[in-house]
């Protein structure tokens, strides 16, 4: 999922900015990857390796601390496709 972020407001302060995070974050849906470190939620993949059982394995990386983290994927099929 990518979501665009709003650039920051230079007119607010720290504390603003906090709470209209935070305030995002409670918005957000409970479920994806958080940063076990940080509890950052962007998690972009840096390297995808398809498997031979149809998973896919991905090695994400944390955009604010930098932690890496290995996820492995398996395609959910909907209906009879």
């Amino acid at each position: 999922m990518i979501r665009l972020v709003p650039p920051i407001n230079l007119m607010t302060t720290p504390d603003e900015r906090k709470a209209a995070d935070r305030a995002d974050n409670a918005a957000m849906d409970a479920r994806g990857l958080v940063c076990p470190k940080c509890g950052c939620r962007h998690m972009p993949a840096v390297y995808s390796k398809p498997k031979a059982d149809g998973r896919v394995q991905r090695q994400r990386e944390c955009r604010n601390c930098g932690r890496k983290i290995v996820t492995i994927e398996r395609i959910l099929h909907n209906g009879g496709e």
